[in-house]
């Protein structure tokens, strides 16, 4: 049997720090929609997405290998994973809302500057950890796993599921189904 050597797959700080790219394109791109209303829908629904599925996949693949390996590791994903928990919750009360609604777009520029402001966090601590702590291979496995979890993670924010790889694991199978059936079903009704 061949080993599967993917040299092209990122490690699991690439891939992470691509991510953070993107979340800083797509909220530069909703201030630049203006008034356009369905356009900031659309995209608030990726913002949505993404952001879930990210926080889902780092809870089970990432948290864990900062507390295994990394000098300090618990305190360093409990502070990480309270600031996350602040987002979800902030998330989920974005996601019951409209960009139509007033308040939206400064409710929702309050809510990226948080996630930036998090994910250079990240950039700043944790991934240099990340880096002198795990051997490279590790780092690359990590990295697949990511890509495989971001395909199937739930894609809507679940404040009340306790945090934690365990708790992802166990609730976030079911949710990802329900969350992805839920995002095939409104995407079915916008086309009609």
């Amino acid at each position: 049997m061949a080993t599967d050597d993917r040299t092209d797959l990122p490690d699991a700080v690439e891939f992470l720090l691509r991510e953070h790219r993107m979340f800083e394109e797509m909220f530069a791109r909703y201030e630049r929609l203006g008034d356009d209303v369905d356009a900031k829908r659309h995209l608030f629904r990726e913002i949505v997405a993404e952001l879930s599925v990210h926080e889902a996949i780092e809870e089970i693949v990432v948290w864990p290998e900062v507390r295994a390996s990394v000098p300090g590791g618990d305190e360093l994903a409990d502070r990480r994973i309270a600031e996350e928990d602040e987002l979800k919750h902030m998330l989920a009360a974005l996601d019951r809302m409209s960009p139509a609604d007033a308040g939206f777009d400064t409710k929702l520029r309050a809510f990226g500057e948080e996630v930036l402001r998090h994910a250079r966090e990240e950039e700043e601590h944790v991934f240099p950890a990340l880096r002198q702590h795990v051997d490279a291979q590790v780092l690359k496995e990590m990295g697949a796993a990511l890509e495989v979890g971001d395909r199937v993670a739930p894609t809507r924010p679940h404040p009340r599921v306790p945090s934690g790889a365990l708790a992802q694991f166990v609730a976030g199978g079911p949710a990802a189904v329900l969350d992805r059936v839920r995002d095939a079903i409104e995407q079915f009704r916008a086309r009609g």
